[in-house]
């Protein structure tokens, strides 16, 4: 089986199964996670976090550094209106590269 992150997979094939994943997590009111994006793109959740320059690595294709931020977003997001801020704060830290 393919990784969604293959090299010889088009960005608008890997673009268009990222929206299916977030369109999924929606309807499920499944909350958006590099962990979940990292599993429906069969890769490791690491691979997804920036370094300590808060920059993607080059391997990865364009489609999955926009959903990678479209989870950082989202949790930034949930930090300003959800009922736990503190612990969104402390996720985008460990998983997105946020400095206090």
């Amino acid at each position: 089986m393919k990784k969604m992150t293959d090299t010889d997979i088009p960005d608008e094939e890997l673009k268009a199964s990222i929206n299916r994943h977030f369109e999924h997590c929606k309807q499920e009111f499944i909350p958006f996670t590099l962990s979940g994006l990292a599993d429906h793109l069969g890769m490791d959740r690491s691979a997804l976090l920036p370094d300590e320059n808060g920059e993607y690595s080059e391997d990865l294709p364009q489609p999955v550094i926009v959903g990678a931020t479209r989870v950082e977003a989202y949790k930034m997001v949930s930090a300003f209106t959800g009922r736990n801020p503190q612990e969104m704060i402390q996720n985008l830290t460990e998983n997105h590269g946020w400095v206090e």
